[in-house]
């Protein structure tokens, strides 16, 4: 029997392993366990992260673990202390500063040119973080954000990767981050959709600057993840083709996903996108591109392709990585219709060597946790490919 690894590095390749593999980011249900004190110890930290997934039998992947860390020149970034430490919006180096908080993330960046500050609200149902306040809200928060941005560099942060590829071993592979795209981070972190297409209309000049501005800081941060003792890297831009589009792909995105997945592969690792939710409208074009794997595709009824649709839309050789919508871990679904949902994907996946069957995108926090047991049951009996 080969291992967890060696059936997801031959799908990679190309190859055909004895078994579909299975690999399952539980990051998320870990973090809600872990705030609710209900984690077993050998399942605490990222230690525990790992053996969860080994104990439940399977793969580990989790593509959190930042090679770099930003060091900054005239600026200083504060974080409110908050109960729950074990999460970030994004890999950021601040000055942590004692008040009474709750678990809101709430950060300023203090510079020569004025402040600009950030509130993530958090919500203790879902046990993660909404953006109440981004840092840009206005063409002058845009100008501080410019001078923030220039004056961040980037510093080699390794160790926890080694330590992850130890621990790891056969059981899966390490997936490190780079920055996102431009676009993706003024959407997604930085100022949010409707502030940056505002930005965009009203003040372009200063927009298109910003936009480039964080485009040098992705090559100067790439470089270092280009280096990372990873089997992989992945692009998290978590893209849904119903809030980027094909206008903004072709003039934002598309040169830049090229650029960096033909950098990434000319280093040895394999390129990974993290395309979730909506994918009918971009998946295309995005296959076009060619990474190696495009990670978490989620299909009805979680998205909008059901999984027999996804080679229809795959038009190159990327891998398709994911096909079991989170929600399909929960009490909303029976043990019955979890199976027979399962068993199909399962089937569709093991008629070619082109799949990583995964969670999509995680388990949450109520998910019953044994049906990753179960998923693992069902690979091992039904994913041997059909023509083997």
């Amino acid at each position: 029997m080969q291992s967890l690894k060696t059936r997801l590095f031959k799908v990679l390749n190309g190859e055909v392993p004895d078994r579909l593999p299975w690999f399952a980011d539980l990051s998320y249900w870990h973090l809600a366990m872990s705030i609710k004190g209900e984690l077993d110890k050998k399942y605490e930290g990222s230690e525990g992260l790992i053996n969860l997934n080994k104990d439940l039998g399977a793969g580990f992947y989790y593509p959190g673990i930042w090679p770099y860390i930003p060091v900054y020149k005239n600026c200083t970034v504060t974080e409110v202390e908050r109960k729950s430490t074990n999460y970030s919006v994004m890999n950021m180096n601040t000055k942590i500063i004692k008040d009474s908080n709750n678990n809101d993330i709430i950060r300023e960046v203090i510079t020569p040119v004025g402040n600009i500050k950030e509130r993530w609200l958090y919500s203790p149902i879902s046990f993660c973080w909404a953006p109440k306040e981004y840092f840009i809200k206005s063409a002058e928060d845009l100008k501080v954000f410019k001078y923030w941005i220039n004056n961040t560099q980037y510093k080699p942060e390794y160790e926890q990767l080694v330590k992850a590829k130890d621990s790891i071993g056969d059981y899966g592979c390490v997936i490190c981050p780079q920055n996102s795209s431009p676009l993706a981070d003024l959407f997604h972190k930085y100022a949010g959709v409707e502030t940056t297409i505002n930005l965009m209309l009203d003040d372009n000049k200063n927009f298109e600057d910003a936009v480039r501005i964080l485009g040098e800081k992705a090559e100067e941060a790439g470089e270092i993840a280009l280096n990372a003792p990873a089997d992989a890297i992945v692009i998290p831009d978590n893209l849904a083709s119903d809030i980027v589009g094909k206008k903004f792909f072709e003039e934002f995105l598309r040169s830049y996903y090229d650029r960096w997945n033909k950098k990434i592969k000319s280093r040895n690792k394999y390129s990974l996108i993290h395309m979730d939710g909506s994918l009918k409208g971009l998946l295309k074009e995005v296959s076009e591109i060619n990474f190696s794997v495009i990670e978490a595709m989620t299909p009805k009824p979680a998205g909008d392709l059901s999984i027999d649709e996804f080679d229809d839309y795959v038009k190159s050789n990327s891998v398709m990585w994911g096909g079991i919508p989170g929600i399909l871990f929960t009490a909303s679904f029976s043990d019955e219709g979890f199976e027979n949902f399962v068993l199909k994907v399962i089937k569709i996946m093991t008629a070619k060597p082109q799949y990583v069957l995964g969670i999509a995108d995680e388990i949450p926090p109520d998910g019953i946790i044994a049906r990753i047991n179960k998923v693992t049951e069902l690979v091992e009996k039904y994913g041997v490919y059909a023509a083997h």
